[in-house]
């Protein structure tokens, strides 16, 4: 009867600490999600007009729900919701724990649960949409969002899978499985996605980072910026949110991934300026060959 007790106290101090993990990585998120003060009253100008504009059925007559849209038009309802749960949770906002905004964000939700919008372009079913769904859901964890609402929404989120992907695409979508595990407190789906999210981290010939800590992608191509920043960038992102904790980076894995920003990513700019070589096709696009510095980055470095 003793073992017996004994074990389960050991497995109920276990499922406690990962509760625990769980709370401390979704504040991290929400807190990165708050914005600055200027940030904050970019958004409170916009927020009430905004509100106002919602139809009774949660949806916005200037949105094109259709799949066919270019640049997948529903997604702005989403990003107004994002925008109204920030301001929501933000005690810095106008809108902190108001009513009509909190209403907003419900008829928003439960339309689009209904409608559950879908594109031509596999990236906004498979990432967009299931991370901002996942974003809404982390700030709206600690309010009194409706449990079915919440649990028909998290379904929403089962779409993609990392293991089918590469590159900055496998990252995307082990994000929302990290997202998602954490919402649901399940410890399988998380090492899923952290495995996923961190397994681009190792030495290769094919794509990805080389053996003299260059970077490619598209074949041999010198990719340290452009796709390599977008690496760095997510992989920056979810190593801070789980740092810490047992799904921590770490070991051989941090050792190469901080050797390659140390050694090879912030040395391919000077100041704002970006070394033109090492950015594939992304040299194309407007105001590619500048940066806006590496200061943050550094100092969330896992």
């Amino acid at each position: 009867m003793k073992k017996l007790l004994f074990g389960l106290l050991l497995c109920y101090a276990a499922s406690a600490s990962a509760q625990s993990e769980y709370a401390v990585i979704l504040d991290r998120i929400r807190t990165d999600m708050i914005p600055d003060a200027a940030g904050t009253a970019r958004q409170d100008k916009t927020i009430a007009s905004t509100v106002m504009s919602q139809q009774g059925d949660g949806s916005w007559a200037d949105v094109d729900y259709g799949k066919d849209t270019r640049d997948f038009e529903a997604g702005t309802h989403l990003n107004r919701i994002k925008t109204f749960a920030q301001a929501y949770v933000n005690p810095a906002s106008s809108f902190h724990q108001q009513a009509p905004v909190m209403n907003a964000i419900t008829k928003g939700l439960q339309y689009w649960n209904t409608k559950d919008p879908q594109s031509w372009n596999w990236y906004h079913n498979q990432i967009f949409s299931p991370q901002h769904l996942g974003e809404i859901l982390i700030l709206l964890e600690k309010t009194n969002i409706d449990a079915g609402l919440r649990s028909r929404l998290l379904k929403q989120m089962e779409r993609g899978d990392p293991r089918k992907w590469t590159g900055a695409n496998k990252l995307d979508i082990a994000a929302h499985y990290i997202y998602r595990a954490c919402l649901t407190a399940n410890d399988t789906l998380m090492r899923l996605g952290v495995n996923e999210a961190f397994y681009p981290i190792f030495l290769t010939r094919e794509e990805g980072i080389q053996h003299d800590y260059g970077y490619q992608q598209h074949g041999p191509q010198l990719y340290i910026y452009g796709y390599g920043s977008v690496f760095v960038d997510g992989e920056t992102r979810i190593a801070y949110y789980l740092r810490g904790t047992s799904y921590a980076l770490a070991g051989d894995k941090l050792n190469i991934f901080s050797n390659f920003v140390r050694n090879t990513y912030l040395k391919a700019a000077r100041g704002s300026a970006i070394d033109w070589g090492t950015m594939g096709r992304s040299i194309s696009r407007p105001n590619a060959m500048r940066t806006g510095g590496s200061a943050n980055l550094v100092t969330q470095s896992p």
